[in-house]
């Protein structure tokens, strides 16, 4: 049923561990969540009770003919919170309101030839006010906030993107909105709701491979979503071919001669790498960038200049 009070404060460590396993494994009842949290029964009817309080929690149909007392299935409450998410990719934005269970109630996109920044900033304040009107005030109030994926360093995908550059699309959508923003890399992301939305039988390690206009990646280990210093993990460069086209479509002996990555050794100059220029593959300029550590054999995606 709705829900239109706010929700309480941030929930306990077991309260999450709760809601998780629900979400990954289905309606459970107490019974089944006690041995999996390695909490009493008492315990168990405790949180359950206050998450169901709260809103998180629906109560199924009483469960009958089984060996023990009858048991009463605890599922997700579909309005226990509401999410929202902003994706750019290089044609397309997309916004899309989702609620507790992972169920898309309601979507927008816009096309476009490039992702420029007024225009992505125009489509989501007006897009995120056309999702929220139907919602009630107690509903709004459960919004958990707005999540943006986007590829790093836009402004490296050509002239017409140099506007990126100066613009911080987290903070400028966080001053307008009553709500968090966060924003990440769109492979990580991608990633992150594949370990929380996707299938129940995920390996507690897994690299998680996103297609978009480029190749991405995220990486999850121990059942974490791994972030890394700038949040880009599991990254995968892309490799520009000589002549354009796409690296698979061209001939074996210029795709390879060039190699699909340069080994980097130390130089006479502290804090600079410089590529090794190949002997076989087209003419090249080596060219420096600043590095944090040049003390180790590197490997770097190939750039043709």
């Amino acid at each position: 049923m709705p829900h239109d009070h706010a929700p309480p404060g941030p929930l306990s460590r077991n309260e999450r561990l709760i809601l998780s396993l629900i979400r990954r494994r289905g309606p459970m009842s107490r019974a089944a969540l006690a041995p999996l949290t390695g909490l009493s029964p008492q315990a168990i009817t405790n949180l359950t009770r206050k998450l169901m309080q709260a809103g998180f929690l629906d109560a199924g149909a009483v469960v009958r003919g089984k060996v023990g007392q009858p048991s009463v299935p605890l599922a997700l409450a579909p309005d226990g919170a509401w999410l929202l998410g902003l994706k750019i990719g290089r044609r397309l934005a997309e916004l899309a309101l989702v609620d507790f269970t992972g169920q898309v109630r309601a979507h927008r996109q816009q096309e476009h030839a490039h992702p420029d920044p007024d225009r992505i900033l125009a489509f989501a304040h007006e897009g995120l006010q056309a999702l929220t009107a139907p919602l009630s005030p107690g509903q709004r109030a459960r919004i958990a906030g707005l999540g943006i994926a986007a590829p790093y360093r836009l402004w490296d995908w050509g002239r017409e993107m140099a506007g990126w550059r100066d613009i911080d699309l987290r903070a400028r959508l966080a001053r307008d909105l009553p709500y968090p923003v966060f924003m990440d890399n769109d492979a990580t992301t991608a990633c992150g709701a594949q370990l929380i939305f996707g299938a129940t039988d995920l390996p507690r390690d897994f690299i998680h491979i996103y297609v978009a206009h480029f190749a991405g990646a995220g990486s999850c280990w121990t059942a974490r979503c791994a972030m890394g210093r700038r949040g880009t993990r599991a990254r995968s460069a892309p490799c520009r071919s000589p002549g354009g086209g796409s690296f698979w479509t061209a001939p074996r002996s210029r795709r390879w001669r060039g190699g699909s990555g340069i080994r980097c050794r130390p130089t006479t100059r502290a804090g600079t790498c410089r590529p090794r220029s190949s002997r076989t593959g087209p003419t090249r300029r080596a060219r420096r960038w600043p590095s944090r550590r040049c003390r180790r054999w590197r490997w770097s995606t190939c750039r043709w200049w």
